[in-house]
């Protein structure tokens, strides 16, 4: 698209000659602008946008339209404009579906306790006295460790 509009502004401030004015005198001057090409010359309607490229045979001048990027650009925004109204639809009667299940939500606490079996406090402190008994072992390893490397430096 970006080179596309490069190609007609170059074109556009190309000089006009004696092709471009031939066309010229068959077409409206405030809607279209003219400009010649090494074969012919490009038309570019100011209303639309359209371009096309027009040349002389031997019936008179004949235009073809120049590929353009922006009808792409609108079948494919029509394309996710009809997958957005689908879409929209879908959420619509899943939400409708929903609200006829009539599901209600259990309370929060209720939940809580049915889904969560947390210790009681004689367990943490059962837990916690564990827990002291390793470390208190493990630091008294380290302690032996340090006097046994203490002696050897000696």
């Amino acid at each position: 698209m970006r080179i596309a509009l490069a190609l007609i502004a170059m074109l556009a401030l190309a000089d006009t000659g004696v092709a471009a004015q031939e066309v010229e005198g068959e077409l409206d001057p405030d809607r279209y602008i003219v400009r010649d090409l090494e074969d012919g010359v490009l038309r570019i309607d100011r209303e639309t946008g359209a371009t096309s490229i027009c040349r002389e045979d031997a019936d008179g001048w004949a235009c073809r339209a120049v590929a353009d990027d922006r009808e792409a650009l609108e079948d494919e925004i029509a394309r996710l404009a009809e997958e957005n109204q689908t879409l929209r639809l879908r959420i619509d009667e899943l939400e409708e579906r929903m609200a006829d299940a009539d599901v209600a939500e259990p309370d929060v606490a209720e939940r809580r306790d049915r889904d969560l079996d947390l210790p009681t406090d004689s367990e943490i402190d059962q837990v916690m006295d564990t827990f002291e008994r390793m470390m208190r072992r493990f630091l008294g390893i380290v302690r032996s460790l340090k006097d046994d490397f203490e002696e050897e430096r000696l």
